[in-house]
């Protein structure tokens, strides 16, 4: 039986509270949405006056499980160690390069991707070697040759794969080797893949009650707004978020798109234009964006990649405007300078010794060129390749030398994350042969990519996925992207893997009705995802048109008549018309 039919996904303030009250134990789907409602908690209790609270057991299912392992490894049940996200990758792509010795493929690291992903279909949804070798292709050969080597390296070293740790959490509850929690919510699941659902059972078996929680309301009604293109859809997002935080200075609000990586950018682009630094400060953003690109972290491997490998005039333009490599003893003219002395530089590719050199010829006692005069020393002395853990210190140390992250010094949570992201790099050292700085700053830069860029709970304006949308409570809610080419997604089944044995096993998502099942529950919440609903669709892209989503149909009667259409193309004036002609 799929024990997530009867959860709604969207509690109530008071249900939420309740639960927590009674010592519940909430397990979320992602760690996004674990935030989400540890801040919607937050905001209850100190509606309630209170300062002070205990921080209630909300968290992600990846981050439980690891939780209970770490409780078999402290009592001695378990000796294994988990591998990370970043280890398990560098392990396939080990498996697969030796394999490729002939160059076979063309990118390893894809391939890498691929395997580790069909792997953990593999483990989350018991699909056994024997379905894979009926009817077997090329690629699901290759891939069983590789997992086998994957198994044997994990067996030889006494590892594990995160995507393991369900099934052996489920059958150390059921030998009693862990205790359960007396109370346990599911949170954000459309189905539960066949360990998630042996975990759930083996919980019930020891005792622990599985509660369902009571849903949000409804929106009364929704908006249609239909848009020329994409920029005009941004443009209508914007004015409706800065209108209403001027309303309402306090709320919580959000944008939901099917592909939030493609609206951040320009609605960010909006929102610090239209609000200027001061205004900005006042609000809390979280648009959905990693560590990788956060302005000083951004900077920071930009200038990285600048001291190991040549880049363009223009970046080195760019980090010399840089706030992250200004200090209070630069100064402006100082700038300008340097400015005019990398552009006489008559290079296409710009290596860091000739423009720190050119620098000094411009201007010898400039604060910045000294800095970077230290890490050019100091790179010149320092062996061509090295280990991971060798090149996590030296990037720490000339990003000190340069006095990164300059004028961003107050932004002590993305310091603290590119910290982090450098000791895993750090931690990679084991699993990977000596290579140069650009492999090495390539790392960094995947691990930073994979890194969310704030730990904020309760974010006054984020973008999310309309999939994390339907799981969470905002006071409004604006849903963009809801055209027939992007919603609902199309089904999304691993390529190293035989359809059949996928869909017989169970995963949803590889047959074209099941994803579609999800994206229609998925829509339907997105009535009790706040109080206040915006839908929009854009009818063209480039040269492409483009109809609404099927799917807006399940908002009915919801959507409000008639629906507000922004489709008036710019107006032409004579003088236009003449100069074109």
């Amino acid at each position: 039986m799929n024990k997530t039919a009867s959860f709604p996904h969207i509690f109530s303030d008071i249900s939420l509270h309740e639960a927590v009250t009674r010592g519940a134990t909430i397990l979320c789907a992602s760690a996004p949405l674990a935030r989400h409602l540890l801040g919607r908690y937050g905001r209850i209790v100190a509606a309630d006056g209170r300062s002070v609270w205990q921080t209630p057991d909300i968290t992600a299912w990846a981050a439980w499980v690891r939780r209970q392992h770490d409780t078999l490894l402290d009592t001695g049940v378990a000796t294994e160690r988990v591998l990370s996200g970043a280890e398990e990758q560098l392990v396939w792509e080990d498996i697969i390069s030796a394999w490729d010795a002939y160059g076979r493929l063309l990118q390893v690291e894809g391939a890498a991707v691929s395997a580790a992903q069909a792997a953990r279909t593999c483990e989350s949804h018991q699909i056994k070697r024997a379905a894979l070798t009926r009817g077997r292709r090329p690629e699901t050969s290759i891939f069983l040759e590789w997992q086998k080597q994957f198994e044997a390296r994990l067996d030889q070293n006494r590892w594990r794969s995160g995507a393991s740790l369900d099934a052996v959490i489920a059958a150390a509850l059921e030998d009693g080797q862990l205790a359960p929690p007396e109370t346990v919510v599911i949170a954000g699941f459309d189905r539960l893949s066949k360990v998630e659902a042996a975990v759930v059972t083996a919980l019930e078996r020891r005792g622990a009650e599985l509660r369902t929680l009571g849903a949000a309301a409804e929106a009364e009604q929704a908006e249609l707004t239909i848009a020329r293109d994409l920029d005009q859809e941004l443009d209508a997002v914007a004015q409706w978020i800065l209108a209403y935080l001027e309303r309402q200075p306090e709320s919580r609000i959000a944008v939901a798109a099917a592909n939030p990586a493609k609206i951040r950018e320009g609605l960010d682009d909006r929102l610090r234009k239209a609000w200027g630094p001061a205004e900005t400060q006042r609000y809390q953003f979280d648009l959905d964006a990693s560590l990788a690109q956060k302005g000083a972290v951004f900077d920071a491997l930009a200038w990285l990649r600048l001291v190991v490998k040549p880049c363009s005039r223009e970046r080195v333009l760019h980090l010399l405007r840089s706030a992250a490599f200004r200090s209070a003893d630069d100064q402006p003219v100082e700038g300008l300078k340097l400015e005019l002395a990398v552009a006489q530089l008559p290079l296409r590719a710009f290596h860091f010794a000739a423009v720190v050199r050119q620098m000094q010829e411009q201007t010898a006692d400039s604060p910045l060129v000294r800095r970077w005069l230290h890490v050019l020393a100091e790179r010149d002395a320092s062996s061509v390749r090295a280990d991971l853990r060798e090149w996590s210190s030296r990037f720490a140390r000339w990003l000190r030398l340069a006095q990164w992250p300059g004028e961003y010094a107050q932004d002590a949570e993305t310091r603290e994350r590119f910290t982090e992201a450098l000791g895993g790099l750090a931690r990679l050292s084991h699993l990977h042969p000596e290579c140069d700085g650009e492999s090495a700053l390539s790392r960094l830069q995947k691990l930073c990519e994979a890194l969310p860029g704030a730990r904020a709970l309760d974010a006054q304006v984020q973008v999310v996925s309309i999939e994390d949308a339907s799981c969470m409570r905002f006071d409004a809610l604006w849903v963009a992207q809801l055209d027939d080419a992007q919603w609902p997604p199309v089904m999304s089944a691993s390529s190293l893997l035989p359809l059949a044995a996928q869909r017989n096993a169970g995963v949803v998502r590889a047959s074209p009705t099941g994803a579609l099942a999800i994206a229609e529950a998925q829509t339907r919440r997105l009535r009790h995802s706040a109080s206040e609903l915006k839908l929009s669709y854009a009818k063209a892209e480039g040269e492409s048109e483009q109809r609404p989503s099927p799917l807006l149909a399940l908002l009915e009667p919801h959507v409000t008549e008639p629906s507000v259409t922004i489709d008036e193309e710019p107006a032409t004036t004579a003088d236009d018309t003449c100069e074109w002609l």
